[in-house]
């Protein structure tokens, strides 16, 4: 888990003023998306069956995908109650925020860099699966992988902002679902930007969503 000290934040395009301003508290947030082996654990705790497997087979270090949104936050109760602590999945803006570097934010276009090979797995250089967690290069705070590799569950449900209706918010036609942030590897590289929001029903299996988690200090 990486400490992340909380602040004012713009939500939004680089570079555009956005009435979305929020104040965040400090978390700490996980420096790898949660990964196979980790998610086996908590099936066998638990005795629930592990999802569909990926085309590219089930490796352990690896971040979990086909979850669905239930299944991350079950994931997380498990780990609350295994550690005595509060985790969660990120909030949108808790995830923007870790991703854009936070307080030591260097305003990169992805997360950790304008060079999107140097920090994600996308379709360029993936042969569209996902690869080991923390083989590319980390971001301002040590988080790894929120470009690329696999889509990441947050809690809020899709909205479009009420200011900023410029080109980096994709329209998705009056969709209803959590949203997912980061890229994946199976998308171009302007997936893999921080401004990027998608949403997914909390039902749906994608062999390109996965999860990190949020630990909050009590």
């Amino acid at each position: 888990m990486v400490y992340v000290e909380g602040g004012d934040f713009f939500v939004g395009s680089i570079g555009k003023q956005n009435s979305q301003t929020v104040k965040i508290n400090n978390y700490f947030i996980s420096a790898f998306e949660v990964t196979v082996s980790e998610y086996q654990l908590f099936v066998k705790e638990t005795d629930r069956s592990m999802p569909p497997e990926p085309k590219w087979g089930w490796k352990k270090d690896h971040p979990i995908v086909n979850v669905t949104y239930e299944e991350a936050l079950a994931y997380c109760e498990w780990l609350s109650k295994k550690n005595n602590s509060t985790f969660r999945l990120p909030t949108e803006v808790e995830w923007e925020y870790a991703a854009r570097g936070g307080k030591k934010s260097k305003n990169y276009k992805f997360s950790g860099s304008n060079n999107p090979s140097r920090v994600a797995w996308f379709r360029v250089n993936s042969g569209n699966k996902t690869y080991a967690v923390g083989k590319k290069k980390a971001n301002e705070l040590g988080l790894y992988d929120m470009s690329g590799n696999a889509w990441e569950w947050c809690m809020d449900w899709y909205k479009e902002y009420t200011a900023d209706k410029g080109d980096e918010i994709i329209d998705l036609e009056k969709a209803s679902g959590k949203i997912v942030r980061g890229g994946a590897a199976n998308r171009l590289s302007p997936y893999c930007k921080l401004t990027k929001r998608l949403a997914s029903y909390s039902d749906c299996r994608s062999a390109f969503n996965g999860f990190r988690v949020v630990e909050i200090s009590e």
